[in-house]
């Protein structure tokens, strides 16, 4: 078991018609900050669960909680609408 963060990062690439989503758990109900270069997407707080839509095939991404991270995971998905 890896100890808990507030920063975590990773690059993910999906196949055509899929984008790069990002899923985290953040402990205490803490916000999180989905970065893609310079463009920054911060949730509301009062949610355990995150999760975000690059937009992309490929994504460089970076997350970071003003809370611990508990779990962190990308994946390729459908490019429905954004998670808040």
């Amino acid at each position: 078991m890896q100890a808990a963060t507030s920063s975590v990062s990773g690059s993910l690439s999906c196949p055509s018609g899929q984008v790069v989503w990002v899923y985290v758990t953040t402990e205490y109900s803490a916000q999180a900050t989905f970065y893609s270069g310079t463009a920054r997407r911060t949730t509301d707080g009062g949610g355990y669960t995150h999760a975000y839509n690059y937009g992309t095939r490929t994504a460089n991404w970076r997350v970071e909680s003003d809370g611990n991270i508990l779990t962190v995971s990308d994946y390729c998905g459908p490019n429905a609408m954004r998670a808040q």
